[in-house]
């Protein structure tokens, strides 16, 4: 794999997908609820939400989550695999890098040879 600028624009739609779905995720638990929000208050409001609902459609909520946390499990697993190998090419890049040097510090002493020899 060669990181490229398609494989940088691959990368942003992945983090884009995965902030939607994190909203998504944000108005299934808590719907209305906007902006920054404490985790504690967050989880308060969640649980004031689910309680107002009938049992019926709590299990739907319920289901409904978990299929979103499951699609941001999956995107997350993408972008690992994508981080990865994004990281398996800089490391070719710095190796690559590296040999060049040691092949530049070579050939330069080899044109510094004493004039005896």
């Amino acid at each position: 794999m060669r990181y490229d600028a398609d494989h940088r624009q691959a990368l942003d739609l992945m983090q884009m997908r995965a902030a939607r779905k994190l909203a998504e995720i944000h108005q299934i638990l808590v719907p209305g609820v906007t902006g920054l929000v404490d985790e504690a208050d967050l989880r308060r409001k969640a649980d004031e939400y689910a309680s107002s609902l009938s049992p019926n459609e709590r299990e739907k909520l319920r289901l409904k989550a978990i299929v979103a946390y499951s699609q941001l499990e999956q995107l997350m697993a993408e972008m690992s695999r994508l981080l990865a190998d994004i990281g398996g090419e800089l490391k070719k890049v710095n190796h690559q890098s590296q040999a060049v040097g040691a092949y530049n510090r070579v050939s330069r002493m080899g044109r510094h040879k004493p004039a005896f020899m």
